[in-house]
Formats: structure tokens, C-alpha cells, sequence
């Protein structure tokens, strides 16, 4: 038979194995061994602090990890311990829960209509080549906006970046990257070369907004990992670790924080709703979930917007992919939905793009109300209507008449009799020479085939 599992013991196991040492050395005993100590040591246990039980639950912690073994030399399928995925899983949901208590503590703060339209907010996208072992993302473009919903956007950094040497065995995903998206070429694509130089420009870009974030650098925000829409919050977190690893003096990879955009886009939509008073019906304007918030996001209007993208992707005619494009579309997309809320004058090429119509948002509206004043409303209290009160009639269905004319179907089928058969659904049966006088004669040959009238007649 199989060995039994072994318990694992408590704290007051432990607890009762010191306390016999104890007595032991000044000399007593215990002939029953543990079931004396038990008796003994039981009403010390209860009047043991906190602190100094904890030494024993900690050894309770060690003995039931070692029955049950060692995890961290346990592997998945993929050869990865499962204390590695257990760890990195506790990390997601612990930068998760740090993103979520940032973003709604930012947002509650900002009480009035002022503050709320004078918060500097920053949005980041990358554009990538390829992505090497240890998730390393090689970058091709860089931008950031900055902007405000009183005042739209007030600034923009955009740089096309140059990788360097591409890692063996990435060139051909680096150039399918390139051709389907951004089109930007790895090789002398006249970007910058010089990490540390990038860096230091996107500190410069940020001062402004530390003023906003108690003096250190705000938060970035972007799109989450989505191949088809070329958003990635994964790239920007690798690129922005790998400027940083360029600063070798002061080398801190959490100055800069990487947040979700439309976790921020709901926020900002919910306290634009609740700082409205205008009177009107503001059911629209309550985003419910965060998956509501990235479907408009992903809804993507002006991703056709031409002078907004960068010279380059102006001349390679790929200005929806262009990272300067991306980070302004967002921005639009915001203050569409956010300035109306809060009485914020539109202002062409800040709020929304400069061949848009201002009055795009204030003419929708208004003809839904006037669709919903010019509708009549009628009250039906069905609980007061009675079945035999109906007035409603069966409509009498008269037959349908006989077609005039046969289709062409009917046509290419064989005569049929009056009960719907014709001579191929009964072919003739042979029929051997019988005896007696009941047996059809034939023709004298031997066989008699029995004729589809014969089979037929009554």
C-alpha cells in the first residue's frame, strides 16, 4: 500500500517541543511523553503574546512547505518555474491595483470645473521593429503629447529612432514589421542614435508636469497590447526601461510610470458628467466599464488625419500609423467627449483637428432633442387591459389560387397519374415463366415484365 500523507504540525507542536527541552534541562520528566507536555504546556500557549507565537507559526510554515515540496524547482511546460509565473502574476495585479488607486485618487481630486480643465495629462506611443528574447522591444519612433481639456494640446515630442544592429535572426520580422505598419526602414533611417540624448528630452518634455504629480515625473498613458490597432503598452514600458538603462549615473527604472489611457478616458468622462449643469440627460455620458471606454477608443475617428503625422509618414502616405498621430488622435477623441461637459470653448487644431466642424457635437444634440420633443408619448397601462376587452379580429385567409402556369421544374419532370407517380418510380419487374393457371403468360420467351399500368390499375 502507498504511504499516507503526512500531517503537517502546528504552531503548538513546535511550541510543546521547546517547552519539554526546557523542563528537561532543569529536570523534569514526562513519562508520556508528549500527551504530558500537552497538558502542561496548554495553558501557557494561551497567555502567549502575539509576537512570540509567531517564531512557532513560522516553523509550522517551513515543516507543511517541506512535506508538500519544493515549487520553485517545479517547471511548466514551457520550462519556466512556477515560481517565476506566480511572481510575475502578483506583480501585474500589484501594478494593476497601483494604476487604478492613481488614476480615480488623480481624478476625485480635481473638484471643480477649473482644476479639473487645468490638469496636464501625457500620452505616449512607440512604434517597434521587432521584439527580441527577454521581451526587449527594438523602438522606431517615440512621441508624446501633452495637453489639458481647457486648453487641448499645448505640446507635442516626436523622434524617429534608430535601433542600431538589429539582433541575428529579427531582421526578416523587423522588415514585416516595417512594411505593414510604420514603414520606417532599420537601416540609416536618419533617427537617433544616441539613447541617453532621448532621454534627456523626454525629462525636459515632462518638468512642466511635475508641478501637477508633487515633484515627481506624471504618468504616461497609452493604448494596451493590440496587434491590429499597432498599440502596445508592453513596448512603451521596455523602450522607456531601456532609455533609463542609458543613464548609467542615476539609474532608476520606476521614474517613469506607464499607465492605461482608457482607464484615464473613463475617469475623465464619469467626473465630466458629474461637474455638468447644464440640466440636460447626461446618460451618455456615463461610460459603465473600462471595455466600453476602449471600444470608443478603438473606434479611432480621425486616424486619417494627414497634418498631424510626422513629415515622414506624410511622404510614405502611413500617417494612421505614425506615433505623433496617435498620440494626438487620442487627445481629440477626449475632448470630444469631455469639453462639452464642462463649457469648454472648441478651439481648432487643439481640441479637435482644424478641418473638423466645431458644431459637429452642439448640432447632434440638438436634433435629438428636437426628434425627441416633435415624438408623441402615449401611457399604456397594460395591467388594466382586460383579454375579453381585445377588439382584435382574426383576419380570414383566403386560398391560395392554382398557378396559371406550370414551372419550368414541372415541365422537365415526367407525367405523372392522378396520384402523383409516374413510370420511373416503378420500373418494370421482371417476371420469371410460373405454373398454374393465376401466372400472366408472356411473350413465350421466358419473362414477363410487369407494365407500370398493370402495377397501377385498380
Amino acid at each position: 500500500m502507498p504511504n499516507k500523507k503526512k500531517t503537517p504540525r502546528n504552531a503548538f507542536y513546535f511550541f510543546m517541543l521547546d517547552y519539554k527541552a526546557r523542563c528537561e534541562r532543569n529536570g523534569e520528566r514526562f513519562p508520556n511523553g508528549l500527551r504530558d507536555v500537552q497538558i502542561e504546556a496548554g495553558p501557557e500557549w494561551n497567555v502567549l503574546p502575539a509576537h512570540e507565537k509567531k517564531k512557532y507559526e513560522d516553523m509550522a510554515k517551513e515543516e507543511k512547505t517541506r512535506l508538500k515540496g519544493d515549487s520553485s524547482n517545479k517547471l511548466t511546460c514551457w520550462h519556466t518555474p512556477y515560481k517565476v509565473v506566480d511572481d510575475v502574476k502578483d506583480t501585474e495585479e500589484k501594478l494593476k491595483n497601483e494604476m487604478n488607486s492613481y488614476i480615480e485618487n488623480t481624478v476625485s481630486s480635481l473638484a471643480s470645473k477649473k482644476l479639473l480643465a487645468e490638469h496636464k495629462f501625457y500620452l505616449i506611443h512607440v512604434n517597434y521593429f521587432c521584439v527580441s528574447e527577454g521581451e526587449c522591444y527594438h523602438p522606431a519612433e517615440l512621441a508624446i503629447s501633452e495637453f489639458s481639456l481647457g486648453e487641448g494640446i499645448t505640446n507635442v515630442y516626436n523622434t524617429i529612432i534608430s535601433p542600431g544592429n538589429i539582433p541575428l535572426g529579427y531582421r526578416h520580422d523587423s522588415m514585416q514589421k516595417s512594411e505593414k505598419t510604420h514603414k520606417i526602414p532599420f537601416d540609416d533611417n536618419g533617427g537617433e542614435k544616441n539613447f541617453y540624448n532621448i532621454l534627456r528630452a523626454v525629462k525636459r518634455f515632462l518638468e512642466p508636469g511635475r508641478a501637477f504629480n508633487g515633484g515627481t515625473y506624471p504618468p504616461m498613458y497609452t493604448m494596451p497590447d493590440n496587434v491590429s490597432l499597432n498599440t502596445s503598452i508592453s513596448a512603451v514600458r521596455s523602450v522607456m526601461k531601456n532609455l533609463l538603462s542609458s543613464d548609467t549615473e542615476s539609474y532608476d527604472e520606476n521614474v517613469f510610470k506607464i499607465y492605461c489611457l482608457e482607464k484615464l478616458f473613463m475617469e475623465l468622462r464619469q467626473a465630466c458628467m458629474q461637474l455638468n449643469e447644464s440640466g440636460e440627460d447626461n446618460a451618455e455620458a456615463a461610460i459603465p466599464a473600462m471595455s466600453i471606454a476602449r471600444t470608443e477608443l478603438e473606434k479611432d475617428v480621425f486616424n486619417y488625419i494627414a497634418n498631424i503625422a510626422c513629415p515622414f509618414h506624410y511622404r510614405e502616405e502611413a500617417v494612421e500609423y505614425c506615433s505623433k498621430s496617435y498620440v494626438q488622435r487620442w487627445v481629440y477623441l477626449i475632448c470630444d467627449h469631455c469639453c462639452g461637459k464642462l463649457g469648454i470653448t472648441i478651439v481648432k487644431g487643439k481640441h479637435i483637428p482644424l478641418n473638423a466642424d466645431v458644431n459637429f457635437q452642439k448640432k447632434k444634440i440638438e436634433e435629438k432633442k428636437e426628434a425627441e420633443e416633435c415624438k408623441p408619448f402615449t401611457w399604456v397601462d397594460h395591467s388594466k387591459i382586460s383579454a375579453s376587452a381585445s377588439t382584435w379580429v382574426p383576419r380570414e385567409q383566403a386560398p391560395l389560387p392554382r398557378p396559371q402556369k406550370q414551372s419550368n421544374l414541372a415541365q422537365m419532370l415526367p407525367p405523372r397519374d392522378e396520384y402523383g407517380f409516374s413510370s420511373e418510380d416503378f420500373p418494370s419487374i421482371p417476371l420469371g415463366r410460373g405454373r398454374g393457371r393465376g401466372t400472366p403468360r408472356g411473350n413465350g420467351r421466358g419473362n414477363s415484365p410487369l407494365s407500370f399500368a398493370a402495377a397501377t390499375r385498380k
